[in-house]
């Protein structure tokens, strides 16, 4: 093994929430990494967010946190790391740096739910975004026959 990074489920023992998430120790579930470019990018479902990895050594690079819980890895694409996110939003971030680069909601309104104890939109994007010719292909929604179903 060349190296490996802590893994957490739930709460680090702090009692503070703002120690909870400037911790250095990954929480919660992960989804399975994606490589590109000697980094590897993995998205930790229920802190919101999308770390970056140096693959040599570990380290981390950055990291960035989304509005709601990222249930997918991230795809990178021409030096772009782009993730849906259960709040309505597909992100766009610099994949060297992890500086936002642009976000676009693809839901009917910005209205909000309860979800798996957490605030999210009806409109949620689930898994990995598709990249094709430069076009990103992504869908948002809960069920087809709710809140107006899928939008593509």
């Amino acid at each position: 093994m060349k190296w490996s990074v802590k893994i957490t489920k739930g709460s680090n023992g702090s009692s503070s929430w703002e120690d909870f998430i400037t911790s250095k120790e990954y929480s919660g579930i992960l989804t399975p990494p994606t490589v590109s470019h000697g980094r590897v990018y993995v998205s930790v479902t229920h802190t919101h967010e999308v770390v970056a990895l140096d693959a040599g050594n570990g380290a981390e690079l950055w990291r960035f946190a989304a509005g709601a819980r990222v249930d997918g890895p991230p795809t990178i694409y021409g030096g772009l790391c782009v993730f849906g996110s259960a709040d309505g939003w597909l992100y766009c971030l610099n994949a060297t740096s992890g500086k936002l680069i642009w976000r676009f909601f693809a839901g009917v309104s910005l209205r909000k739910m309860v979800a798996y104890g957490q605030i999210e939109s009806p409109w949620p994007h689930s898994g990995s975004a598709m990249i094709y010719k430069g076009y990103v292909y992504v869908v948002a929604g809960r069920f087809s026959e709710t809140d107006g179903g899928y939008r593509v």
